[in-house]
C-alpha cells in the first residue's frame, strides 16, 4: 500500500482494527501503518501504535515497534520516545529487545540527542530508586540499568570518530544485540567530544562493569578486563572531567561501597 495508500479512509479503517481484539489483524495493521511512513504519521495514528505498544501480546508489541520507527521524522517525537523506554521496563525480554532495536533505528536516523537526552533521565531515576532496596551485585544486575546502559553505548557510535558513518548503524545494532556495555566508548565521547549529556551514563557504566578510571597527566586511563585504555583531555574540558570525577565519589557513595579512589594527578 505505502504512502499512496495513506488517506483518509484507509488509516481510519486501519486505526479500527488496531483497536479490535483479534492480534493477528491488529499485526497486519501495525505492519500497513507503518508502510506508509511520515504521510500517516497522524497524531491518531501515533496515539494508536503507542497503545498498541502496550499490548500483552508479543507480535502486536514488535510491530508497533516497527510501525513507530516507519513513521520517519514525525514519529520521533518524545511521546514515542518516552513510550519505547516504558517498553524497556517490561518484564518480557522479547519486548525490551523490540524497544531497544527501535530506539536504535530512531536515534540513528532522526533524533540521536533526544533518545539520550531522554535516556539519561530514565538512567537517573533508575538508579536512585534503586540504590536503597538492593545489594550492590543484585543492583549491577538490574535490567532496567543495563538496557538504559547497553542503549547508550550503542548510540555512543554515532559520536565516536573511530567509526565512518556509514558503518556506524551496523555497529551500533551489533552492540544491542549482543547486549554490549561500553564505559570507554562513553567515557570517550563525553570528555573527547564534550557531550556532557553522556556524563551520567559513563559514571553508571563504570560502576557496573567495575571499571576504574584514573587521571595521569592529561590523559584519563580506563582500566577494564581487557586493558588500559588512554583517552586524551582536550584544552577546556578540565571542568567537565571534574564532573566525572565528582560524580565517581557520589555514585560509589550511594552504594556503599567502601573503595579508596585517588585523584590526584601524576
Amino acid at each position: 500500500m505505502g504512502e499512496k495508500g495513506a488517506t483518509k479512509d484507509v488509516i481510519d479503517g486501519l486505526l479500527e482494527a488496531l483497536r479490535g481484539d483479534d492480534d493477528s489483524v491488529r499485526e497486519r495493521a501495525c505492519d500497513a501503518l507503518g508502510c506508509m511512513g511520515e504521510k500517516g504519521a497522524t497524531n491518531d495514528v501515533i496515539n494508536g501504535l503507542l497503545e498498541a505498544l502496550r499490548s500483552v501480546n508479543d507480535s502486536v508489541r514488535e510491530r508497533a515497534c516497527y510501525a513507530l520507527v516507519g513513521m520517519g521524522e514525525k514519529g520521533a517525537t518524545k511521546e514515542v520516545i518516552d513510550g519505547l523506554l516504558d517498553a524497556l521496563k517490561s518484564d518480557d525480554g522479547r519486548a525490551r529487545r523490540f524497544a531497544r532495536h527501535a530506539l536504535v533505528h530512531i536515534g540513528e536516523k532522526i533524533a540521536a540527542k533526544e533518545v539520550i537526552i531522554s535516556l539519561d533521565c530514565a538512567l537517573e531515576g533508575e538508579w536512585s530508586k534503586k540504590q536503597e532496596s538492593l545489594t550492590s551485585y543484585a543492583f549491577r544486575m538490574y535490567e532496567g540499568v543495563r538496557d538504559y546502559l547497553i542503549l547508550m553505548s550503542a548510540l555512543g557510535v554515532f559520536w565516536d570518530p573511530e567509526f565512518q558513518t556509514g558503518d556506524a548503524g551496523e555497529i551500533a545494532m551489533k552492540c544491542v544485540q549482543r547486549e554490549l556495555i561500553s564505559p570507554v566508548r562513553l567515557v570517550k565521547v563525553c570528555i573527547e567530544k564534550g557531550e556532557q549529556m553522556f556524563l551520567r551514563g559513563a559514571l553508571y557504566a563504570c560502576v557496573i562493569t567495575e571499571t576504574a578510571v584514573a587521571i595521569h597527566g592529561n590523559c584519563l586511563c580506563i582500566y577494564d578486563r581487557e586493558g588500559v585504555r588512554k583517552i586524551s583531555i582536550p584544552p577546556g574540558s578540565e571542568s567537565l572531567v571534574d564532573e566525572l570525577r565528582k560524580g565517581a565519589c557520589r555514585a560509589i557513595g550511594q552504594l556503599d561501597l567502601k573503595v579508596h579512589i585517588d585523584w590526584n594527578r601524576a
